[in-house]
C-alpha cells in the first residue's frame, strides 16, 4: 500500500509539471532552432530562438487563425510564421499593410512583406510574396 502512494504521489506533480510545459508551450512561447542562412551574421543556423506566441495574439494550439489578435508585427520584428512551403521561417518584417513607404508596393490589408538579413541567399517576400498575418506565430524575443 505504501509503494502505491509513494509512486502517485510522485507521479501526480511530474504529470501536473508536464502538462503545465506542454500547455506554456503551445499557448505563451515556443523554443526552436533556427536552420539555414537567410538571417546571418545575426542569428546563425543552429541558433536556439525564444519565440513570444502572445506577441500579437491569442491563438490556440493547432489553430489556423488567431482567437484574438491586439497587435500586428511592425517593421523590424524578427518573426516566425508558417511559410508557403509549410515550413516555419524567422524573417525580419519590413513592411506591414499599415506602413507606407514608396520603396515597396505596399501589401493589402493583413498581410506583411519580410525579408531574411542575408538577401543573397534569403528565400523571402521577394520570392513568394507578401505573408498573412494569419500565419505570424510569434516575434523572437532572444536567442542564444
Amino acid at each position: 500500500m505504501k509503494v502505491y502512494r509513494a509512486s502517485r504521489d510522485v507521479l501526480l506533480p511530474m504529470l501536473i509539471a508536464f502538462s503545465c510545459a506542454i500547455i506554456a508551450k503551445a499557448v505563451f512561447f515556443d523554443v526552436m532552432i533556427a536552420e539555414g542562412q537567410s538571417m546571418e551574421p545575426r542569428i546563425p543556423a543552429g541558433t536556439v530562438i525564444l519565440v513570444n506566441r502572445l506577441a500579437y495574439g491569442l491563438r490556440l494550439p493547432f489553430a489556423s487563425r488567431y482567437l484574438i489578435r491586439w497587435a500586428e508585427p511592425m517593421a523590424d520584428d524578427i518573426l516566425v510564421f508558417l511559410a508557403p512551403d509549410g515550413r516555419y521561417a524567422v524573417k525580419r518584417c519590413i513592411l506591414s499593410w499599415r506602413d507606407q513607404s514608396p520603396l515597396y508596393d505596399t501589401p493589402s490589408e493583413g498581410f506583411i512583406l519580410v525579408h531574411g538579413d542575408n538577401s543573397v541567399v534569403s528565400w523571402d517576400s521577394r520570392s513568394y510574396g507578401p505573408v498573412s498575418i494569419e500565419a505570424v506565430h510569434g516575434r523572437l524575443v532572444g536567442f542564444r
